[in-house]
């Protein structure tokens, strides 16, 4: 098996194993689907990013990013470590830099700085999220965070479907206390969702 680099970061963190953790594997090229699955299994971390060439040749690289399960289109602490890593690489301390990724969804614009001895990565949105059909009774997911329907929306918010390359279910709730309780139970939770073999299932946001 070929060698390859790799980075582990803690993204949102300004010491180690804290905030969210990162694998980033460098020059990948050559890399298929599979090989970056396995990789991305082996690591075990939320997320897994995979740095190649770009497909155009204005634009810094491409990454694809992949949990334990699937490959995501697009996801936010990946590409802001992705940015940090790629920054670092290319301009060592100073690390300030604009560029633009490729990722599933399409193209990333992001912008690295240095501030204090801290690195800040920021992106602009590629897709605003827009609303899906919900595919179940929006009571039934209430019951899947264990709430009742008496605990469910408040004034004119209501259960939505959302999607911004990756999907999710928004979960308005009456007040903190009831946020406080939610308790997912997995396994209902998927039963109220369509099959999504190889791909992001949605996430509740309560």
């Amino acid at each position: 098996m070929q060698s390859r680099r790799y980075l582990v970061y803690d993204v949102f963190a300004d010491r180690a194993l804290a905030g969210n953790p990162l694998a980033v594997v460098l020059d990948c090229d050559g890399m298929d689907t599979a090989a970056m699955q396995a990789v991305a299994r082996e690591f075990n971390l939320s997320e897994t990013v995979f740095i190649l060439p770009p497909r155009d040749r204005k634009h810094r690289a491409r990454v694809r990013i992949f949990t334990p399960e699937y490959e995501m289109p697009f996801a936010g602490h990946p590409t802001v470590g992705s940015a940090v890593a790629l920054a670092e690489m290319e301009s060592g301390d100073r690390s300030d830099a604009i560029f633009v990724l490729e990722e599933n969804i399409g193209a990333v614009r992001c912008a690295v700085r240095r501030d204090n001895g801290a690195i800040f990565a920021e992106f602009d949105l590629p897709q605003l999220p827009v609303e899906e059909e919900l595919s179940a009774d929006p009571e039934a997911f209430g019951a899947a965070l264990g709430l009742g329907p008496h605990e469910i929306g408040f004034e004119n918010h209501r259960v939505t479907a959302w999607s911004a390359g990756v999907p999710y279910i928004a979960v308005p709730v009456r007040d903190l206390r009831t946020a406080a309780k939610a308790r997912l139970d997995n396994e209902t939770w998927m039963d109220l969702l369509p099959g999504r073999s190889g791909s992001a299932v949605a996430a509740a946001y309560v």
